[in-house]
This record gives C-alpha cells, sequence and structure tokens, in this order.
C-alpha cells in the first residue's frame, strides 16, 4: 500500500487505554463556552501538533458543546494541495484532548454501525464513478491512484468479483492521487474529463490506465492518453481536448482529495465496505472475503432493517 508522506489528517489519540469516556448527565447551560484566549491557545495547539506550516494558519470553524461539558471542536487549513482536518474533543477542565470520544451508556456495536452508515452517504453522495446498482446490498468505495501498483491489482481483483450482471456489489471510485507519482493527477485528470461525457468512459480510461500502467511515464502519459481517446467511441475529442487543457475536472479531484482526508485516508487504495474503513486488501482472497462477510451481515440485517444502501438512496431522495 502507498502511503503519503505528509500527515494531512489525525489518527485516534486515546488518553489512557479507551480515550475520553463520556457518560450521559450534564445540563448543557450551565456549561461555559470556551474562551477566546483559550480557543486561540487550541489553535497553536493543533498547528504545532500536526505540523501544518505557519504560512497557513490553521483555524477553528466549528465548536459543539455535548453533555458533561465536552466541546467537540473542528479546525482545518486550506494547505496547497489539500485541506487539513481535525476534530478534537476538549476536556471539562479546558486543558485535555482527544480526537475519539466515547459514550459508555450505548452500545458500541449499534454506534459502529450507525457511525458506517453515516459514512458511506458522505463517501457516496454527489456525483461519481461508479459500477453497479444504486441499491446493492454491498458497496465498496474505492480510493485510488492510477500509478499505485497496489491499486492495479485491486483493479484486477474487482473484476474477479463483479459480472456485468452482478446485483450484489456497487463500486464507487474516488482519485487519490499520491504526490510520489508524477503522473498520477493527469492521468485521474483524463478520466475525469472522459467521465464528463458518461460513466463508461471513466471506467475506459480506468482500465487504459492500469492496464498500461508499467509502459507509462509522465512523458508519454499526453500522448498515450489523447491517442486511446481518439479510439474511444462517441467521445467528443474538441469538448475532451478543452476539459483537459483547461483542467477543467481538477476541482473535483481536489474535492476527492479533501473527502479523502476528512475520511483520514492516508495511502492507496484504501476501501470502504458499507462504510467500514480497510487497508488490508492485500489479494484477491481478501477482497473476496471482505465482500462476503458485507453480504452476509446485510442478510442477517435484512427482514430487520433495510440494506445501508437502500437507506442511504432514501436518504438522498429525501434532501431536497
Amino acid at each position: 500500500m502507498h502511503r503519503l508522506s505528509a500527515k494531512m489528517s489525525v489518527s485516534l489519540l486515546l488518553i489512557g487505554t479507551a480515550g475520553l469516556v463520556l457518560q450521559a448527565g450534564g445540563a448543557l447551560g450551565a456549561c461555559p463556552a470556551p474562551a477566546p484566549a483559550g480557543q486561540a491557545r487550541l489553535v497553536d495547539y493543533v498547528q504545532k501538533k500536526y505540523h501544518v506550516a505557519p504560512a497557513t494558519p490553521v483555524r477553528l470553524v466549528e465548536t459543539t458543546t455535548l453533555p458533561d461539558c465536552y466541546v467537540r471542536m473542528k479546525f482545518e487549513a486550506p494547505t496547497p494541495d489539500r485541506k487539513f482536518f481535525a476534530t478534537l474533543y476538549l476536556a471539562p477542565d479546558g486543558k485535555h484532548v482527544s480526537t475519539d470520544l466515547f459514550d459508555s451508556t450505548t452500545d458500541p456495536v449499534a454506534a459502529e454501525k450507525s457511525a458506517n452508515h453515516e459514512t458511506l452517504i458522505a463517501l457516496t453522495a454527489g456525483s461519481h464513478p461508479s459500477l453497479g446498482p444504486a441499491d446493492a446490498p454491498v458497496t465498496l468505495v474505492i480510493f485510488s491512484d492510477f500509478e499505485c501498483p497496489y491499486c492495479r491489482n485491486l483493479s484486477q481483483y474487482l473484476k474477479s468479483e463483479m459480472t456485468p450482471d452482478s446485483k450484489e456489489i456497487r463500486v464507487v471510485f474516488h482519485n487519490f492521487p499520491l504526490h510520489m507519482h508524477p503522473w498520477a493527477k493527469p492521468a485521474a485528470e483524463y478520466a475525469m474529463c472522459a467521465a464528463r461525457q458518461g460513466n463508461d468512459n471513466f471506467w475506459k480510461f480506468h482500465d487504459f490506465f492500469f492496464h498500461n500502467q508499467k509502459a507509462l511515464n509522465r512523458d508519454r502519459l499526453d500522448e498515450k492518453a489523447l491517442e486511446f481517446a481518439g479510439s474511444v467511441e462517441g467521445l467528443d475529442m474538441d469538448a475532451f481536448k478543452k476539459c483537459v487543457d483547461n483542467h477543467a475536472a481538477a476541482d473535483a479531484i481536489r474535492d476527492d482529495v479533501d473527502l479523502a482526508t476528512a475520511n483520514h485516508v492516508k495511502g492507496t487504495p484504501t476501501v470502504f465496505v458499507n462504510g467500514r474503513a480497510t487497508t488490508a486488501i492485500r489479494n484477491q482472497q481478501d477482497l473476496h472475503d471482505a465482500i462476503a462477510e458485507a453480504l452476509g451481515a446485510a442478510a442477517e440485517s435484512h427482514e430487520s432493517s433495510p440494506s445501508i444502501n437502500a437507506a442511504a438512496k432514501a436518504d438522498a431522495a429525501a434532501k431536497p
């Protein structure tokens, strides 16, 4: 697996062995809001703790008071290539912070399912390249890099798991080009420009880049990508070239990278199986087992509640 060299998201920090544990109780009205001086101190702490360059100032963008006077604080900084995100929980003493807060009065299994459900909705909201039906019982959300050899392997494993008429699996693709790969981002722009003319066109470029990965480099990419584009039936070459030349797909790729950072993705490939992140898919069997486990879990909950994907689809339909 390929990882980012710079740490742009916050990993789990535990206090003791279980993090900060939230218990029910505590009147919100009696909780003092963090004073401006205290907020400034916390901003400075985050800037230094996570090595955010001084030229990119961290901002406190949201505070929410929780039961027992804990405060959820969200920080961000717009770095040149991707946003820095951090969510910290401030203890009532105004000094100690953690990156997670557990409510010991809740069922942790149910809480994890709920969190995975919310993650899945966030990762699939909007329009993204996808395969398979929206109401499939298993959704694989993939953060990938066209120059990453492990991503190429994963794409081959997926082909073995999915059939053209498969109704059990949906794949949603997000670009996460790493700095160490010089042609990954330009390739992502080519693929996303093709996607503007149809979802199938994206997957044609997806397959082309991974199939020819070993033969491509930054110097040859433009020539080979445009040559391939000319062979894609129905592709409007003038519109395609204009999109590429104007970097019209760059914002979509940046949004993917920001989404990855917000969800603590650090390397490629990262796969979310029904909202649960995993980097442990090393071979065909690992992927098959992950899908089988998710199918089994979906089947067990089918009679008592709708599938995660059906619920996500209903939530999306209910939004204005």
